[in-house]
């Protein structure tokens, strides 16, 4: 059967996507427009993502086979159901069953599985779709109890891995020529508080492996983050590190931080931050924020605003609170209204700070490693603070000297 696989929301997602590809040994990845069988990812983040994944099921529904997989199923199952009665579906923890579910698809059946008993992610063969980037999983699960957020019910609590096994994944992916590692999980700051190896020492370990590479960390909570701060800015200094936080702050209010039972201060959020380019000065900043919090106030709101006004990120993803199934958060009482002009003023002043800072950047030389082919006549070398810039094609795996000479609907451009 012919399959192309849809990847939706976190990067926990983008394994699971790679062991289901390393399954499909009886059958051939396609393009979209080729498959007989769509496979659609899915993230349950919020309604906003949820209503991207239904639109995306209807799209394709009337001339190709459907089967959803992710958290959706999980934790709203029915959203699928009502859609069409011949739509299939499996939970996260049905990975291990694909075969079997592909097979019974293929003869004409619809299957709806959920509720497995789940596989660890680091045990699972998966393969590998990006030429020079490896995902590595280092913990799934998550510690902390956000009250707007699934993924305790999705996947549980938090399970760090191995770091034996971690490292043997990554020795062997440095040798296959492998430049980027990305290290995934739900949230990685906690990476070891169930057992005695912590993120710096992880970091460390990972920094002494021989071989031509950069490792990129995934989401950290602010919480966790601050814990290990001191150990993780020193760790950062191995020239093997982008120099990349991505790190969540969802609101400036200390009130609603409390609400959300983030375990952390708007204070200690932009210590972090200051901390971390006080010794690094280049550092990128990705984060998050999150508008209409129940009882967000338009005080807390311009907290919010002050905040991302003050560290300047250079990547600012802003979305609207939705209550979502098996989360302690009640429904909303901020006016719809009142969050669309909230979020459509923070886009706006957030527009002009980006356009700013990436202005700053034009004129600046570097080493950046070609990563990824853009189309036929040109690559993607990414700096050592993670920044994409658009060069000559160039050979996979390439360190170039290169100088940044325009920004322009939303990229760098460089030689």
């Amino acid at each position: 059967m012919k399959v192309f696989i849809e990847t939706h929301g976190c990067e926990i997602n983008k394994i699971t996507t790679e062991i289901l590809a390393k399954k499909l040994t009886n059958h051939e990845l396609v393009k979209k427009e080729d498959a007989e069988l769509i496979i659609i990812n899915s993230c349950a983040l919020n309604k906003e993502k949820q209503r991207k994944i239904i639109k995306s099921i209807k799209e394709h529904m009337s001339s190709k086979n459907i089967l959803v997989m992710g958290c959706l199923p999980d934790i709203d199952p029915k959203s699928i159901e009502t859609i069409s009665p011949n739509i299939s579906y499996m939970g996260t923890a049905s990975l291990k069953y694909a075969d079997e579910i592909l097979k019974n698809i293929e003869e004409g059946k619809i299957v709806r599985r959920k509720e497995d008993v789940p596989e660890l992610l680091i045990n699972q063969e998966k393969a590998n779709l990006e030429n020079l980037i490896y995902n590595v999983p280092i913990s799934e699960g998550c510690s902390n109890k956000c009250s707007f957020c699934v993924e305790p019910y999705t996947y549980g609590s938090m399970i760090s891995y191995d770091p034996s096994k971690i490292i043997n994944l990554i020795h062997s992916a440095v040798k296959h020529g492998f430049k980027e590692i990305n290290l995934i999980g739900n949230e990685i700051a906690s990476y070891g508080i169930d057992n005695s190896t912590k993120l710096p020492a992880l970091l460390r370990k990972i920094t002494i492996i021989p071989g031509n590479f950069k490792i990129k960390l995934g989401p950290m909570n602010p919480g966790n983050l601050i814990k290990i701060m001191d150990d993780l800015i020193n760790s950062f200094s191995s020239s093997k590190i982008y120099k990349h936080l991505n790190i969540p702050l969802q609101s400036g209010s200390n009130e609603i931080l409390k609400k959300m039972n983030r375990e952390y201060t708007a204070e200690e959020f932009k210590l972090i931050i200051s901390k971390f380019r006080q010794k690094y000065p280049t550092i990128t900043i990705s984060t998050d924020v999150m508008i209409g919090f129940p009882g967000e106030t338009d005080t807390d709101y311009l907290k919010t605003k002050q905040l991302i006004k003050e560290i300047k990120p250079d990547t600012l993803n802003i979305y609207a609170y939705s209550k979502m199934p098996y989360t302690k958060a009640p429904e909303t009482d901020v006016l719809s209204w009142k969050i669309k002009n909230r979020i459509d003023d923070l886009k706006n002043m957030y527009e002009l700070i980006s356009e700013k800072k990436k202005q700053e950047y034009i004129g600046w030389r570097g080493s950046a490693t070609v990563i990824k082919h853009y189309n036929s006549n040109y690559s993607i070398a990414r700096t050592n603070n993670y920044i994409d810039v658009i060069v000559e094609k160039s050979n996979l795996g390439e360190e170039k000297q290169i100088e940044i000479t325009k920004y322009s609907d939303g990229l760098f451009f460089g030689m």
